[in-house]
């Protein structure tokens, strides 16, 4: 069973944790899931001690490598990349953006290796 801030628990495990306790185990008003939620989703949270770290911003117009760059991300006007970058940050959870992220990639193969001496 997966709970609102991603944790994932079993119906079975939920049920043995909130056996015979007068009050319930319930893992979403933890602080720790809900900063972790909210760090996931690019938004302000609060540390575990007491720092509170702003934020994640769109990006900024402009090329940040340089003119020289060819590749095809950084030739994206500010609307496309302020989209891709709200995409990204509603997905929520840390293992559905970096499923999203690799999914992205592609392998390629390297050639031979050689040791110079």
């Amino acid at each position: 069973m997966e709970h609102s801030q991603g944790t994932f628990v079993s119906n079975s495990r939920l049920a043995n944790m909130n056996y015979q306790r007068k009050r319930p185990v319930n893992m979403d008003n933890w602080k720790d899931v809900k900063a972790k939620t909210l760090k996931n989703r690019g938004m302000a949270y609060e540390s575990r001690d007491g720092m509170l770290n702003e934020g994640k911003r769109p990006p900024q117009a402009g090329k940040k490598c340089g003119a020289r760059c060819d590749f095809e991300g950084c030739d994206l006007d500010e609307q496309a990349k302020v989209s891709i970058f709200n995409q990204y940050y509603e997905m929520g959870s840390i293992e559905i953006q970096h499923t999203h992220l690799a999914a992205l990639m592609s392998r390629f193969q390297r050639g031979r290796t050689t040791r110079s001496k």
